[in-house]
């Protein structure tokens, strides 16, 4: 059976969460895991997301240094971050108005809530 590729949403995923709040990758990643996707996202995978943000011009980030600890990234959202996520928004909704429309089918078909 094919099914969409839910890794196709961590880029709107990490966009939103740095929308929320700027913040370190580990947590960016820990975040992300309570989206509920059907796999485990891999720590690099976040990490080369990010740097692929800064590339794009999504994201910036700077060195944060602590009393105690190392060095660690503070990431942050840009206009042109915004912009990105809006655009995914804009697909994400005509997606659902398609699966609203197929579900609504099926259910007819299936005599689903009656």
């Amino acid at each position: 059976m094919m099914w969409g590729r839910q890794e196709n949403l961590i880029q709107p995923a990490l966009l939103l969460l740095l929308c929320e709040k700027s913040a370190h990758g580990y947590e960016l990643h820990e975040r992300l895991t309570g989206f509920g996707f059907d796999f485990s996202i891999d720590p690099t995978t976040v990490y080369r997301y990010l740097r692929r943000f800064e590339e794009q011009g999504f994201a910036t980030s700077h060195w944060e240094t602590q009393d105690a600890g190392p060095a660690r990234r503070l990431y942050e959202i840009t206009p042109e971050g915004r912009g990105c996520l809006q655009a995914w928004v804009s697909i994400l909704r005509k997606r659902r108005d398609l699966l609203n429309f197929l579900l609504a089918r099926a259910d007819d078909i299936f005599d689903v809530g009656r």
